[in-house]
């Protein structure tokens, strides 16, 4: 299991509302809303399960709605490819071909809609 943690704010990435809300990135520490399984798929892509409902993380809308765990199977929308920034760091590109970012400082919820990557783009992988 791991947590992610937002190089925008240093927050931890949260499954809101037990997974019932949008994902942000408001959390000090990591607990259950914030721990996500890392499912290897194939190549570089993968999906996160939530902790917080055992959901997999969804890139609603192709990837124009804000990230959130909700689906209980993996297909396109819950694929995405992770990209090694180096020094534990990652960042995630949904079907919609964009990076998941951490908007406004981290203040926004998640959403795939990014072009390239630097630091509301990038996380820490952290095992928990």
């Amino acid at each position: 299991a791991i947590a992610l943690r937002s190089n925008a704010n240093g927050k931890f990435i949260c499954a809101d509302n037990a997974g019932n809300g949008p994902l942000i990135a408001n959390r000090d520490a990591p607990s259950t809303w914030e721990t996500f399984d890392l499912i290897t798929l194939n190549g570089d892509n993968v999906a996160l399960k939530s902790h917080a409902n055992g959901q997999y993380v969804c890139a609603e809308n192709s990837g124009n709605s804000p990230l959130i765990a909700n689906r209980t199977s993996i297909s396109s929308w819950e694929t995405f490819r992770i990209v090694d920034r180096g020094n534990g760091k990652v960042a995630f590109i949904a079907v919609n071909g964009k990076y998941v970012c951490a908007d406004n400082f981290g203040n926004s919820e998640l959403i795939a809609n990014r072009t390239t990557v630097d630091t509301w783009e990038t996380f820490d992988l952290v095992p928990q």
